[in-house]
This record gives structure tokens, sequence and C-alpha cells, in this order.
């Protein structure tokens, strides 16, 4: 079973908090969002997560996590993710800009 607890106690990250209140605010999709948590928190490269497969089937083949469009979405965010907690230097201010700004990160997937 899952439980509820605050942030801090799960990671001292600020970029996942402010993943989180993008995600509950709307401002993310939830597979962008997933993504990039995944390749902050887990350590997983680009190349991993265009690896990941959400089904496997040898009958109707295997379907992708992630499309390359949300990959390349997930790259910007955790850039603009980055400047964002380098920039608050863990003050309690929240970014209301566009978290998927173009980003010079590639996916070649």
């Amino acid at each position: 079973p899952y439980k509820i607890v605050p942030i801090e106690q799960f990671t001292q990250d600020a970029r996942i908090r402010i993943l989180c209140e993008a995600l509950g605010d709307g401002k993310l999709p939830q597979n962008t969002a997933q993504a990039a948590a995944w390749h902050i928190l887990d350590g997983l490269s680009w190349r991993e997560l265009a690896a990941k497969n959400r089904k496997e089937s040898k009958y109707t083949g295997n379907e992708r996590w992630f499309t390359p469009n949300e990959l390349r979405a997930a790259m910007a965010v955790v850039k603009t993710l980055t400047e964002i907690a380098g920039e608050s230097n863990g003050s309690e201010s929240e970014y209301n800009g566009d978290y998927t700004r173009e980003s010079s990160g590639k996916y070649d997937g």
C-alpha cells in the first residue's frame, strides 16, 4: 500500500518538488512528468526511457512507455527545473512559467 507523506520526507531535490507542483497544477502532462521524475530520481538515461515498454506482447507487439515528443518535452522540463532549482537555492518561490520551453538536449529515438 502507498502512504502519502510530505515530499521532503521522500526527497530533498527541489526539482522534484517543483515537478510535482507543476503536475498537480495541470501544467504538465503525466507522461512527461513521469519521464522527468524517473530521469532525476532513478538516473534512467533518455535512451533507457526511450526503450522502456509499457506493454510487451509477442502477438500485438510492444508499446513504448513514452513517445519521442514526450521525451523531448521531459528533457526540456528537466533542463528548466534544474535552472529554477539553481536560481531558487531552496526558497519556497513557485515557478509559474513554461516548463516545456525549448531544450538544447538531444533525443535521437
